[in-house]
């Protein structure tokens, strides 16, 4: 069983979100790209970059999650 709060249910919301929305899939798909150019070689610069999206995202998923 997935806890409500854990790490796991929060990355199965942002596949889910990001399933569920292609525009904003295609985004992340950009982003990570980019990224993946600019830090090929740092990977926490990378995971930084992504973290102001990703957490933009999850506000997201969880207002729809609220309110279906």
């Amino acid at each position: 069983m997935v806890e409500p709060d854990s790490a796991l249910w929060e990355r199965l919301l942002f596949r889910d979100h990001l399933r569920k929305h292609s525009d904003e899939a295609e985004r992340y798909a950009r982003l990570k790209y980019n990224l993946a150019q600019r830090f090929f070689s740092d990977r926490e610069a990378y995971t930084t970059g992504k973290a102001e999206y990703i957490e933009s995202v999850m506000q997201k998923a969880r207002q729809h999650l609220a309110n279906p």
